[in-house]
Formats: C-alpha cells, structure tokens, sequence
C-alpha cells in the first residue's frame, strides 16, 4: 500500500503508513486542515477531505486516487500495519519525498540538489543521438549507394542497430550514476533515522 506524507506548519513528514496516519489524526497531531498526499496521487489535500481518517467527520472528497487504480477513499486505515522496524507512534521527519514533483516542494528540492535534472538531460540527448543515427546512417548508406559503394552502404546500414546499442548503454551508464547517488542518500538517511531512535 502506498505511503502518506503529511503537512504541517509549513514542513513535510513522512513517510507514514496509513496506520500511523490515522494515529496521528486520533491523537491531534494531524488537524482537518493540514495537508495530506498519498504516493501515486496527483496533489496534495487536505487531511478533512480523506475518507475515513478523523473519527466521526464525513468527507467532503475521497482520498486522491491511488496509482493502481483504486480509489483513496476506500482504503480502511488501521488494516495494514506499520512496517517493521518502525514505531507506530513515531511521526518524526523521517525524509521528505524525493521522487514526484506533485508532492509540493519540488522546487525547492531542485534548488537544494535532492533532485537531479540531468537524467532529464540525458533522456532528451538520448532520444535526439537515437535520431542523428538514424537519419545520419541512413543518409550516409543512400549516398554511398548512389555513388556506387554498394558494400561500404550496406556496412552502414548493418552497424546502425550496434550504434544505437551502444549509444543506449552509454546513457544507462549515466543515468546510472545519478541512480547510485539516489539510492545512497535514502540508504544515508534511512541510517540517520535509525540512529535517532
């Protein structure tokens, strides 16, 4: 199930389980107003208009829609329990989310370097390099055709897809440097986390 993050004089939390979600409206810590955002959702909402989580209020809008296609309102807080290692009643900042600008914050976390552009970068460069391969080996093997180098044409024509492989693994290998960094920060704060408590 997805997680919630939540938001409360003006920082983020989270993430929470739906469990400790709802402990935290139960005990006061998360008011009607306050902002709520489930992961797969598309904005941020306020903690009133999510089904079910304050006791004894109706909601005037469902939770936002999940990414597998259910719908938020029909998810029953206390049915799944909190993940191991984690105190139900520990609602401290664990991190905020990294991935999904939609969270809010996305700004600010492009400004702070938490979020890279340059995969972006990469993607775009990807999909331009795949076009001047294509058209530039194209155009080479018609001009070689037709001033009747028939074998070197055919040669270009062959090596494309071992360009186009090779240009893709070059980009993954970028990419995937950025996923390393990625992965070593949550590994980082989760660590964090764990030492505070």
């Amino acid at each position: 199930m997805a997680d919630w993050y939540y938001a409360k004089d003006g920082q983020q939390f989270g993430p929470v389980s739906a469990a400790q979600l709802k402990q935290l409206a139960t005990a006061g810590k998360l008011q009607p107003e306050d902002l709520v955002f489930q992961e797969g959702g598309k904005e941020w909402v306020p903690a009133s208009s999510v089904k079910g989580l304050f006791a004894g209020a109706t909601s005037t809008r469902s939770a936002p829609a999940r990414s597998d296609g259910g719908s938020g309102g029909s998810f029953a807080f206390d049915e799944k329990p909190a993940p191991p290692g984690r105190d139900d009643d520990d609602d401290r900042d664990i991190r905020t989310p990294r991935r999904g600008s939609q969270g809010g914050g996305g700004v600010m976390d492009l400004l702070m370097f938490r979020r890279m552009i340059a995969p972006w970068i990469i993607i775009v460069l990807f999909w331009l390099g795949i076009a001047s391969i294509v058209l530039g080996g194209l155009g080479a093997a018609v001009f070689m055709m037709v001033n009747k180098q028939v074998l070197m044409g055919l040669g270009v024509l062959v090596a494309i897809p071992f360009w186009l492989l090779g240009w893709r693994l070059y980009c993954e290998l970028l990419i995937l440097l950025f996923r390393m960094n990625e992965s070593l920060s949550d590994i980082k704060d989760e660590l964090a986390k764990q030492r505070k408590s």
